[in-house]
């Protein structure tokens, strides 16, 4: 499968303060530190009869790479990380990604597919097939990177960086 531009109206492209929807969630007190990036995978079930478990999972994206942005100081007990764990607001993590060349436009707005590859000794499959994108998520190209042929479906792809944020005006 291809990945597809999205089209929208220039004043609809817009970044602004006010559409950044904040998310929160719960990390142990060793990743809740402003930086930290990682993959949500999902509710684990232990995470069902949780009292805070709305805050924490209710809007991450599974198969979702999050970064900190910040660090609050509300601490709870946590089963998932036998401890305490530390309230922390996260946004989705800038993800490096190969897409074919005529999408990689700073700024467009993709939906991103990965490349149909099972070459895993292949140097380029993690950029191909990232494990923290989801297929037909809404990315926003942010930066070229480097340009490569792929060895088995000649494709032309260009490595960027994609940003999740792809907040709209309302």
């Amino acid at each position: 499968m291809m990945s597809s531009l999205i089209t929208l109206s220039p004043s609809r492209m817009k970044e602004t303060n006010s559409t950044v929807k904040k998310i929160f969630t719960f990390l142990s007190l060793n990743n809740a530190k402003e930086g930290y990036t990682f993959l949500y995978e999902g509710k684990p079930k232990v995470c069902e009869d949780c009292e805070y478990v709305k805050v924490c999972h209710e809007n991450l994206t599974p198969h979702t790479a999050y970064t900190v942005a910040s660090v609050k100081e509300k601490q709870v007990s946590c089963q998932v990380f036998e401890g305490d764990a530390r309230l922390v607001e996260v946004q989705p993590a800038e993800v490096e990604g190969a897409v074919e060349v005529h999408l990689a436009i700073p700024g467009a707005l993709i939906r991103f597919n990965p490349q149909p590859c099972s070459r895993l000794h292949c140097e380029k499959f993690n950029l191909c097939v990232p494990n923290a994108l989801v297929e037909g998520a809404a990315c926003r190209v942010m930066e070229l990177r480097e340009r490569f042929v792929c060895p088995r479906t000649g494709v032309q792809l260009q490595v960027s960086l994609l940003s999740q944020r792809v907040e709209e005006e309302p």
